[in-house]
């Protein structure tokens, strides 16, 4: 029978203490940290990885209403809102200063001599209180429904708001055009009437 080496039996007893009780207990322990931090970790990275998703889907969204605006019939209604104006000199109206009752009477001979001026509207501003909703539901980004929007709704506002207001009146609702209003505030209209009061 061989000899034993005592070599071999402290690896022996070395194997064995790894196995024993006290420190299989340690490496579960530690076994169970090392699973909380990828926890602690991971929780962070996945609530950014979805508000950054949920980011891009608010633009996209954003964006798929401006393509609704481009085409169709709210297309027709932009140019049917701005083909009456083509036989004015908005440059000269635009650095003039008339009185508000000469403005409301231009625009309001604008809206009742070219038909289809108040359906256009009402249709834009029917469009605007939807991408209202969308933003202040925060399904869109509102953002880019400002920069997107903004220019087109303060023309409109600048250019109609007589009508916007008779219109306003007529149905007896406060909050009707709301959204346009939202968004001409947020957009510098190409053109500004410069009325005054006498």
């Amino acid at each position: 029978m061989p000899e034993k080496n005592p070599a071999d039996d402290s690896r022996v007893s070395r194997k064995n203490s790894l196995l024993a009780p006290e420190n299989m207990q340690r490496l579960k322990v530690a076994l169970e940290l090392a699973a909380s931090a990828v926890v602690v970790a991971g929780v962070p990275l996945f609530f950014i990885q979805q508000h950054a998703e949920e980011g891009r889907a608010r633009v996209e969204r954003t964006i798929n209403f401006s393509l609704q605006l481009q085409g169709g019939d709210l297309s027709a209604a932009r140019i049917n809102l701005t083909e009456p104006w083509t036989s004015y000199d908005l440059s000269k109206l635009k650095d003039s200063v008339i009185s508000k009752a000469a403005s409301e009477k231009i625009v309001r001979d604008v809206s009742a001599t070219h038909p289809g001026v108040k359906i256009s509207l009402m249709r834009l501003i029917e469009f605007y209180d939807g991408v209202d909703l969308c933003v202040s539901s925060r399904a869109c980004d509102e953002r880019t429904a400002q920069q997107l929007f903004g220019p087109y709704a303060a023309q409109l506002v600048a250019l109609y708001s007589p009508v916007i207001e008779d219109l306003k009146v007529g149905m007896q609702n406060d909050s009707f055009a709301h959204g346009l209003l939202v968004f001409s505030r947020s957009g510098a209209s190409i053109l500004q009437i410069h009325a005054s009061d006498g």
